[in-house]
């Protein structure tokens, strides 16, 4: 079975999706909740020693707002104003590398 739910929604889903009692499905929610713990932690630990959040393809939907924890306000601004200027309509995956409006 194919699954997509996006990101907002996936604690409602899981909390929803545990109470089927299938072993298989808590299993999978279990093995999430524990691999988004060791991200958080990472993201964590990295921050004091100056480290920061990337990735051979950018900053993705999970890292978009995180990011606005370890980066300035300046940079990420940056970000979305060349965001504005290459696509100023908003038509190439809108929301996805910075939010229109700043996080903080």
């Amino acid at each position: 079975m194919d699954l997509d739910v996006g990101v907002p929604a996936l604690a409602a889903f899981a909390d929803e999706a545990e109470k089927s009692g299938d072993a298989a499905v808590t299993d999978t929610i279990e093995q999430a909740k524990a691999l988004w713990f060791l991200r958080e932690s990472m993201s964590e630990a990295q921050k004091p020693e100056g480290g920061s959040i990337s990735a051979e393809h950018g900053l993705g939907r999970l890292e978009r707002d995180a990011i606005t924890h370890y980066e300035p306000a300046i940079e990420i601004d940056l970000m979305r104003t060349l965001k504005r200027m290459l696509d100023p309509g908003n038509m190439l995956n809108p929301d996805k590398v910075v939010a229109a409006q700043t996080a903080r």
